[in-house]
């Protein structure tokens, strides 16, 4: 992929990023329920890892580049909040599933109604065939990652 294109994608999904914080998070005109407390991106991308079976805290902290400490720490903060809970694994009884509650995949949810916001915001004003085709060149581009070998979306820390 030429320089150009990575430095934009990266440009756009940071402006995105920003975007989604404002909408999502940020809103005072929000209702409570809506509204998500102490925000971090980490959350999003653990979130994305947990939903929607769960995950061991040592399968996030590798899907998030962390610590297995970091990761337990990360858990003990969500869990503390309601976002996630912990429950045992049918499968090996040593350890235990984190899995999202109602809250954390309502996090999901509006996560995803922002994203649709945002699209339907740059269609307005950039027209629906300019964000058709940048979607379909993401998805071309993401169809030639291999999900075995490739982290997914993580953050770069």
């Amino acid at each position: 992929m030429p320089r150009w294109a990575v430095v934009t994608l990266g440009a756009a999904g940071l402006a995105t990023t920003q975007r989604v914080f404002e909408i999502a998070v940020m809103r005072r005109d929000a209702p409570a329920s809506r509204t998500i407390e102490s925000p971090a991106a980490a959350h999003g991308f653990a979130f994305s890892r947990l939903s929607p079976d769960g995950a061991t805290a040592s399968a996030l902290a590798e899907h998030l580049g962390i610590t297995k400490q970091a990761a337990g720490q990360m858990v003990d903060y969500l869990q503390g909040r309601g976002y996630v809970t912990r429950v045992a694994n049918v499968q090996d009884r040593r350890v235990k599933l984190v899995c999202l509650t109602d809250r954390g995949r309502g996090c999901i949810e509006l996560g995803i109604q922002t994203m649709d916001a945002i699209a339907a915001e740059w269609a307005e004003r950039a027209g629906c065939a300019p964000i058709a085709t940048t979607r379909a060149a993401l998805r071309a581009v993401l169809a030639g990652e291999d999900p075995a070998s490739s982290p997914g979306l993580r953050p770069a820390w």
